[in-house]
């Protein structure tokens, strides 16, 4: 559901800033899960191919 509304150019920008450090965020966790996964895999094999 989307409602419209009106902004300005400045609440737009920190809507952009807020989005952009949002996803930073978002890759810096999957690196971590990531780094996670690689360790589980190194330690159980089995366990890796069915995660991966």
């Amino acid at each position: 559901m989307f409602i419209l509304q009106r902004v300005t150019a400045e609440e737009l920008t920190q809507k952009i800033n807020e989005e952009g450090e949002k996803q930073q965020k978002r890759k810096e966790s999957v690196l971590k899960w990531g780094d996670t996964i690689d360790m589980v895999s190194a330690l159980a094999p089995s366990i890796g191919t069915r995660i991966g």
